[in-house]
């Protein structure tokens, strides 16, 4: 999927905020409580929308549901510092859940609402569709695996060597037979 830079760097984090969530120090599943008291304090996080979005959406987990991909993946492409990205682009093609809709209605009062209502959207959807790996094709280029080099720019052929060391330091057997 082909997003802009902004996105695919928020997603990214929006997933660490979900994870972080999602369970307490048991094990045990709390997402739900955690947001549901979350979401009854919306008002105070209202003004953080434009300074933190990303604390601010996560509170908006399963809040849309997607009628139209055009108009989802169209704003997916657009950094929100250059190009106008608004609720209003969106809005014909989101549904919002009924637990949802006070908390848009309060962040649509706000001048930066409805930019933060459709980046909410944008990472809801990401989220929804599992999509993994979002980064534009311009950086995936440069995700790719670079050879050890040892201090004179050689390949490191002994890495593994270096590794067995360290674990042997640490008092671990060594991985040799």
């Amino acid at each position: 999927m082909n997003t802009s830079p902004y996105f695919a760097e928020l997603y990214a984090s929006y997933c660490t905020e979900i994870a972080d969530n999602m369970t307490d120090s048991e094990g045990r599943n709390v997402m739900q409580e955690r947001l549901a008291g979350l979401r009854h304090e919306f008002a105070a996080y209202v003004q953080m929308m434009e300074i933190d979005p990303l604390i601010v959406a996560v509170l908006f987990y399963k809040a849309f549901e997607f009628r139209s991909n055009e108009a989802v993946l169209a704003a997916l492409r657009l950094d929100p510092g250059k190009a106008e990205l608004s609720w209003a682009r969106l809005e014909n093609s989101v549904g919002v859940a009924s637990w949802a809709t006070e908390m848009v209605r309060m962040a649509l009062v706000d001048p930066h609402g409805g930019t933060f209502l459709a980046i909410a959207a944008c990472l809801e959807y990401l989220r929804a569709n599992d999509v993994g790996d979002v980064l534009p094709r311009s950086e995936e280029v440069a995700r790719e695996p670079v050879d050890e080099m040892d201090e004179e720019g050689s390949p490191d052929d002994d890495l593994g060597e270096r590794g067995d060391d360290w674990l042997i330091q640490q008092g671990f057997d060594s991985t040799k037979q």
